[in-house]
């Protein structure tokens, strides 16, 4: 179990939801994604919140991208390889 759909969703530039799970604990609620129980309410106003909120559709989309770009891409952790290596 990963956070792949983040990672994914972060790299085309799409704000997406999340359930409040395990593989999603990294997402940040309100800060680079949504969080939502596993009720279909839940999801239905996050949704509905992703939709009549363009501000923070936007904001969400950049922050997951620079999150991305910043703590989850190889070649910001080449490095840490290299060490697990040696």
């Amino acid at each position: 179990i990963s956070p792949i759909k983040f990672l994914e969703f972060a790299a085309v530039g799409i704000p997406g939801v999340f359930q409040d799970m395990a593989p999603y604990a990294t997402v940040r609620h309100r800060v680079d994604g949504l969080k939502a129980d596993a009720d279909a309410e839940a999801w239905a106003d996050a949704i509905d919140t992703l939709v009549a909120d363009d501000v923070l559709r936007q904001s969400l989309a950049e922050s997951a991208r620079r999150r991305l770009q910043s703590e989850f891409l190889l070649s910001q952790h080449a490095h840490r390889w290299l060490d697990a290596w040696e």
